[in-house]
């Protein structure tokens, strides 16, 4: 959409069970600062108090710190959008946690059928089983949850 990042969480992973402690207080933990710690991994990882995060796409931790600060700045806390993939066996009661995040849209994608959760949208995945489901890209760069879902339309409340 040719648009800012405005979401510190751009170009970067996190398990989901952290992803949903930092959505659910996300101004408590946006006031932590990151301590950068040893992994496996060949990038920076930090912790966040009790959450761990993994900058997959910064040579740095100087990079991924700048990074984070940058985009935890540009937060309009009026607009939230929370978006993410139920791909670690999260139980109902977990997502269920979606409910109290005050923001202005939510969705969840899914593999498994999760009815009882409005937010929650089942996506047919790809049939890659090195994949991580609705991120697989085809040929034209295009991921699986593009195709199948209009988040340009659910952005702007259509």
């Amino acid at each position: 959409m040719e648009k800012k990042f405005l979401s510190p969480t751009v170009n970067l992973w996190l398990h989901q069970r952290d992803f949903l402690k930092l959505s659910a207080n996300l101004r408590r933990y946006l006031s932590y600062q990151l301590e950068f710690i040893d992994s496996e991994y060949d990038y920076p990882v930090a912790r966040l108090n009790d959450i761990t995060i993994y900058f997959n796409h910064s040579k740095s931790a100087e990079e991924a710190a700048a990074d984070w600060n940058r985009r935890k700045t540009r937060i309009n806390y009026d607009n939230l959008f929370l978006l993410m993939y139920d791909r670690e066996n999260l139980t109902i009661d977990e997502l269920r946690q979606i409910e109290r995040i005050p923001c202005r849209g939510k969705v969840v994608f899914s593999s498994r059928s999760r009815s009882a959760l409005p937010y929650v949208v089942t996506m047919k995945t790809t049939d890659n089983p090195q994949g991580e489901q609705c991120m697989d890209k085809d040929w034209f760069g295009m991921r699986t949850f593009e195709k199948q879902f209009d988040y340009v339309k659910w952005i702007n409340g259509e």
